[in-house]
């Protein structure tokens, strides 16, 4: 019997991808960081600035429904969360400066519809990139080395028994379960 605790990291890479319900747990608290990552940034936006379902299953939009309103909270998430690449801060600037000209004229606010349906279209692939190492086994590993064993588990609690990973949980009574993880 070897507790999580005394081992390296190339063991405990070992126990993460011989455990279904470890991966299956560990990959479900990225998406839930994730998730909770992308509300923050969409609550910058103020109300009525966009419409969207930002999702990882493929059903998922974005859209500018007010153009100030957007570009408000799209120069609020950039300045708070560098969400952008620093590329779009002259686009944004540009496109704040023109709205910002009341005598501006259809040449202009063909080059505002086109801006905003530019950051529109950036801030869709932002958010959808935030999801891909969810799905990327390498990625995975990471998260369990860097954040989850760290964060999320007592490695006290946990050990490797016949190649088999056990929990044991130990009440205040002073019994004592063990469960086999597969």
């Amino acid at each position: 019997m070897k507790y999580l605790s005394e081992m390296n990291a190339e063991e405990l890479k070992t126990v993460f991808n011989n455990s279904t319900e470890l991966q299956e747990t560990v990959i479900s608290d990225m998406f839930e960081n994730v998730d909770r990552h992308c509300e923050e940034c969409l609550d910058c936006f103020p109300k009525g600035a966009i419409d969207y379902s930002i999702r990882n299953d493929g059903e998922s939009y974005f859209k500018c429904t007010d153009r100030e309103l957007f570009l408000s909270g799209l120069q609020y998430v950039q300045k708070n969360f560098c969400f952008l690449p620093d590329c779009c801060d002259g686009k944004i600037q540009l496109c704040s400066e023109l709205i910002g000209n009341k005598n501006c004229g259809t040449s202009d606010d063909g080059k505002i519809e086109e801006l905003i349906k530019e950051l529109q279209d950036v801030c869709f692939d932002e958010f959808m990139e935030m999801y891909k190492p969810c799905f990327e086994k390498y990625d995975q590993i990471s998260y369990f080395l860097d954040h989850y064993i760290l964060e999320e588990m007592d490695l006290d609690d946990f050990y490797i028994k016949d190649g088999v990973l056990y929990q044991q949980i130990k009440y205040e009574t002073g019994e004592v379960e063990n469960f086999k993880l597969t």
